[in-house]
């Protein structure tokens, strides 16, 4: 009983690492159903592209936290991907003077 315990625990501990440790290279997109549609896109771990809201947003940064969220930074705000499964995950978008916003993602 006590192999199978360990074995479950064993398995979570390697999903939850491998979704902190896959790439983000890809489209994620999601919350188009809202006001705050959002779509980031990954090529290298780095967002070379990022429509938010109802426009393209210029000048976007991007960095892989030690943690394996995925910071975008750019002239007027800032949002933080992290993974919730393999091919989705929850963007946290902040802007100065405007709540933050939460949008899931999924990858296309």
């Amino acid at each position: 009983m006590k192999r199978i315990v360990w074995l479950a625990v064993g398995i979570a501990l390697a999903a939850s690492a491998a979704f902190a440790t896959d790439d983000w290279d890809g489209t994620w997109a999601g919350g188009f159903d809202t006001p705050n549609g959002a779509q980031v896109i990954v090529a290298g771990n780095e967002a070379v592209g990022l429509f938010w809201r109802s426009d393209y947003v210029p000048g976007v940064a991007s960095s892989v936290e030690a943690d394996g969220s995925l910071t975008l930074r750019w002239s007027s705000g800032t949002a933080t991907l992290k993974r919730t499964g393999a091919r989705t995950a929850d963007g946290v978008f902040e802007e100065p003077g405007k709540d933050a916003v939460t949008v899931h993602l999924g990858r296309e």
